[in-house]
């Protein structure tokens, strides 16, 4: 039922198209792209509206444990980006005592999917999109270092500043 349920509703608001979904996964560059805008759309109105899908259920249990982790004094000293994954596991791996350090590190990759098939990060964000995440994400872009409105540079601009994060947690947890 409640499968079903999500279905209606993404069909009927979105205008969600099963068959898109396949496309936009399997090559098919213009319905990713507009499954990504609806996407955003559809998370935009999720953390805007006092309904159920206002909690995000991927963030606010992370935020709402890492908020109690600081609560009982704990406290993060370091944040890597998914961007710069290798450097800042690298630097996890030189601060560990000897008797903690994996033996082998393998290389992660990321989007095993992506081919060269696929449009440039920009050519998903036009006016609207930009707006929207702006909307979305603005206090995440600030605390983790990202640039707002800037598609082509997905990359932080600034170090992660650990006090603003630890109080933005303790305050607001998602």
């Amino acid at each position: 039922f409640y499968s079903h349920k999500i279905h209606e509703i993404l069909s009927q608001s979105y205008g969600l198209d099963p068959n898109m979904i396949e496309r936009a996964f399997y090559g098919d560059s213009e319905a990713r792209i507009k499954a990504f805008r609806r996407f955003l759309v559809f998370i935009h109105d999720c953390t805007r509206s006092d309904g159920p899908g206002q909690l995000d259920i991927h963030w606010r249990p992370m935020a709402t444990h890492l908020g109690d982790f600081i609560r009982q004094g704990g406290r993060f000293d370091k944040i890597i980006w998914v961007e710069y994954f290798d450097y800042g596991m690298g630097y996890i791996f030189d601060h560990l005592s000897p008797n903690h350090r994996p033996q082998h590190v393998s290389h992660i990759k990321f989007n095993k999917a992506a081919t060269a098939s696929n449009p440039p990060i920009e050519a998903y964000f036009d006016q609207t999109a930009l707006f929207l995440m702006e909307r979305i994400y603005q206090q995440d872009f600030e605390l983790f270092g990202y640039r707002l409105n800037d598609s082509k540079n997905g990359s932080p601009e600034r170090e992660i500043h650990l006090d603003h994060l630890h109080t933005a947690l303790l305050g607001n947890p998602g």
